[in-house]
């Protein structure tokens, strides 16, 4: 099983959208992407939701899973 992480956000969408993503992939925002103090709330959901989206519109729907996990 192939394996990777994505430190860019715009190939994990699109890789997404074409069905080419590996196994097993993970997202992790960092910096002013982070939901902690300075940053938003707002900005972390609309940064998570442009991969889910991507992979929700992709040709592998309906053989993915997604796992979503927050740090309170």
């Amino acid at each position: 099983m192939r394996t990777t992480c994505f430190a860019c956000l715009p190939r994990v969408s699109r890789r997404a959208r074409t069905g080419t993503l590996p196994a097993v992939s993970w997202v992790i925002p960092s910096g002013v992407v982070r939901e902690h103090p300075p940053g938003r709330v707002s900005t972390a959901q609309t940064y998570v939701s442009h991969p889910v989206n991507s992979v929700i519109r992709g040709t592998d729907w309906k053989a993915t899973a997604i796992f979503l996990a927050w740090d309170d």
